[in-house]
């Protein structure tokens, strides 16, 4: 594979710095949550669940408190897939203030309950922890029980995403200026190895209730086989860059109905980014010859190209390449195609499947008529 030595160019270089920093953060983040935030949760959890009730008449903040209560009033909002309830009750002798106390989970409690209604408020050091209704305790936002779940769920989603982020702007800044490639799969897949764990264990972390260790053990066991496939995927695409290098396979496109004619041109979405004078979006095919054009039609605007055109090879952009002028596409997936018209050589842009096509094209144009087959 051919290569590019000197340093990486002060923009690339930067982005890569910017990973490597944001990786960093994101892990700091997630073990101070991880070392902090979810152990004192626990902590409060354990406190609260070992707290004795208070003895009739008494309060303490160690101790868990009744107070009956009668609602005022109840509040539901939030977004439409996250509904959130409340209800309140009178915050000292009526008429006076009200206090609010958000439900987790209450939709119940919400529908049921009405203004008149008596409850049982539990309290401890100084917040209402739970509410009785009816023989049924719903926790509230206030509750010690399981109010470790979210920041595990962050730190779980957050440990692989940084551990990624740190590992491709290292690769990046080390590897990256000898590595010939605009857009190396080696940081697409370093990424995703991340990426992908965050978004099933976060979730899932925060949501299990069978406390930290079984979820930091699960969320081991999962990033652990992540990195396995990701390093099966490494060898795979390696192996094959090295065997292949920068070359792609075309299997040539052929339209169903043969070559366009002047009036309906079978149109191919490849361009040449390098030739100023063929400034067209699109490859216009007909029985005449090749043409590029901006028209969506391909019956104007339309620019000859020189014949015979002859695909010599397909391969991914190098950084050695000029940039390539998007024409308003994204160019994650966008490759080169080099043909040669005689001594020139044109380079066509386009996504792999619509350089099958071309490949199709002159593969028909460079086929001979059957006036040549015929002997004459």
């Amino acid at each position: 594979m051919p290569s590019r030595t000197g340093p990486l160019p002060r923009r690339e270089k930067a982005g890569a710095t910017a990973a490597c920093v944001a990786g960093a953060v994101l892990l700091a983040v997630a073990v101070f949550l991880a070392v902090r935030v979810v152990p004192a949760g626990q902590r409060a959890e354990d406190a609260y669940r070992a707290a004795p009730v208070c003895a009739a008449g008494r309060s303490a903040p160690e101790c868990i408190g009744a107070q009956a209560a009668t609602v005022v009033g109840t509040r539901e909002d939030g977004s439409r897939k996250n509904r959130h309830y409340a209800l309140a009750v009178p915050d000292g002798p009526a008429p006076g203030p009200v206090r609010w106390i958000g439900l987790r989970n209450g939709e119940q409690l919400y529908r049921g309950a009405r203004p008149g209604e008596a409850v049982t408020l539990y309290q401890w050091r100084g917040e209402v922890r739970a509410v009785a209704w009816r023989g049924v305790t719903w926790r509230t936002d206030a509750s010690p029980v399981g109010s470790w779940g979210t920041a595990l769920g962050w730190a779980a989603g957050l440990l692989p995403v940084g551990l990624a982020l740190l590992a491709a702007g290292a690769w990046w800044l080390r590897r990256a200026a000898r590595h010939p490639r605009v857009a190396p799969w080696q940081l697409n897949l370093i990424v995703l190895a991340g990426v992908l764990p965050a978004a099933f264990l976060g979730p899932w972390a925060a949501a299990v209730p069978t406390g930290i260790r079984t979820a930091w053990t699960v969320t081991v066991i999962g990033y652990g086989v992540a990195l396995a496939v990701a390093a099966g995927c490494w060898a795979v695409l390696a192996r094959a860059e090295r065997r292949d290098g920068d070359t792609l396979a075309l299997k040539p496109a052929l339209p169903s109905v043969g070559l366009g004619t002047d009036a309906e041109p079978w149109l191919i979405r490849v361009w040449l980014p390098f030739e100023p004078d063929h400034p067209g979006r699109f490859l216009a095919v007909t029985e005449e010859g090749l043409f590029t054009t901006s028209d969506p039609t391909g019956r104007i605007t339309r620019r000859r190209l020189p014949e015979p055109l002859t695909l010599v090879r397909a391969r991914r952009r190098l950084r050695s390449d000029r940039p390539v002028p998007s024409s308003g596409r994204s160019f994650r997936a966008v490759h080169l195609a080099e043909c040669r018209a005689g001594e020139r050589t044109l380079l066509f842009a386009g996504r792999l499947p619509d350089l099958e096509q071309l490949a199709g094209a002159l593969a028909i144009r460079s086929a001979p008529s059957d006036e040549e087959r015929t002997p004459s």
